[in-house]
């Protein structure tokens, strides 16, 4: 706002009319040095030029004024000195999305190692099954980085069910059913042997026939019968552990 002391001068700001006691239109300002020329002529035509150095300091914060998950929770709550935090989501969920928010605006920002705008979403962040270490890095623009780290724990698949139990010899009484865990089957007193061909609903599901490794949707080895009753064990082991039993007699 420059005021003239002659009220028949006229003032010009970085080669701009302004009025003597008004302010100048807005003047951005770079990082660093910024010169602001004030120029004022007299009515005679005599001109006299003040400078104005306008220094602009470089951004140095390196913090985060937030972090955003697609899926799951932060644990704890964010906080700017926070930087070790925890989350957790469903085996279904099988990769993920972060958006960082810088506290400044000029500062810059790295989610494992590709730069993510800030207040963007990062690229789709592939999860296993476990632990999986998510690495924020913030750069203000004097250099100074801080890092933030989420690790997120993706569970393990629950689904210990077949999809399908067939036998080489007669027929499972009731007929299949995931629920169903008890079945039947008579076969001819010349029947000495009967395959099992079980099919986990799960890839990750592993099967074991009478305590024997099976392939899911791959026959077993050939069990002998005996006359008279014969209990068939069929277990389903889902990726968490948790067993699942069907009995074929």
């Amino acid at each position: 706002t420059p005021t003239v002391a002659d009220p028949s001068a006229t003032v010009k700001v970085n080669g701009l009319t302004v009025a003597s006691g008004s302010q100048s239109q807005n003047i951005s300002l770079s990082v660093g040095s910024n010169i602001i020329l004030v120029v004022v002529t007299a009515q005679n035509g005599t001109i006299q030029t003040y400078t104005i150095d306008v220094v602009r300091a470089i951004g140095s914060d390196p913090n985060l004024s937030d972090i955003f998950l697609n899926s799951g929770t932060l644990n704890p709550a964010f906080a700017q000195n926070t930087i070790n935090y925890t989350a957790s989501v469903s085996n279904a969920t099988t990769s993920l999305l972060v958006a960082p928010f810088a506290v400044e605006a000029t500062a810059s920002i790295t989610v494992n190692s590709v730069a993510t705008p800030s207040g963007s979403f990062s690229q789709s962040i592939p999860l296993n099954v476990g632990a999986n270490t998510i690495t924020i890095v913030v750069t203000a623009q004097n250099g100074a980085t801080k890092t933030y780290t989420v690790i997120v724990t993706r569970a393990a698949d629950s689904n210990n069910d077949l999809s399908n139990l067939t036998v080489s010899t007669g027929s499972l009484t009731p007929s299949f059913d995931a629920g169903t865990l008890s079945y039947a089957v008579s076969v001819q007193v010349s029947t000495s042997s009967i395959i099992v061909t079980p099919t986990a609903s799960s890839a990750t599901s592993t099967i074991t026939v009478n305590g024997n490794a099976v392939t899911s949707g791959s026959a077993s080895g050939s069990i002998a019968l005996s006359i008279g009753s014969n209990v068939i064990t069929v277990v389903v082991t889902a990726q968490n552990g948790v067993t699942k039993t069907y009995t074929v007699n």
